[in-house]
């Protein structure tokens, strides 16, 4: 449901994240999601990771299919958990970003893997 205004500014493309009503209204809500596990810096254990739809053999680094819907994931009292190559549940308030143009347009924080 995610979708992008595209705008000019100085000369460049800027995608600006627009979170339909039905989106929207995860806003601060409690959810499940089941993906995987896709690394954002190298190491064994994360705090912070993205959650994917595809496995990693299959992301948008690796230059296979498209972009695969993803998720930013923040785990609860900074704890940090060894990366896996299977599905994982996480549980979590959801955050629709709106302005950090550097991070994902959706996280989960106070994550936990369940």
């Amino acid at each position: 449901m995610l979708m992008y205004k595209v705008t000019k500014e100085n000369g460049k493309t800027v995608y600006t994240p627009h979170f339909p009503p039905p989106l929207a209204a995860l806003d601060g809500k409690t959810v499940e999601l089941q993906g995987y596990m896709i690394p954002i810096t190298s190491g064994f254990r994360h705090n912070t990771f993205m959650l994917s739809v595809l496995p990693i053999q299959q992301c948008m680094f690796c230059g296979q299919n498209g972009i695969p819907a993803m998720v930013e994931v923040i785990l609860s009292d900074s704890k940090k958990e060894k990366m896996s190559e299977r599905p994982v549940t996480i549980k979590g308030k959801t955050v629709l970003n709106r302005k950090e143009r550097n991070r994902l347009e959706i996280w989960v924080t106070d994550a936990v893997i369940m």
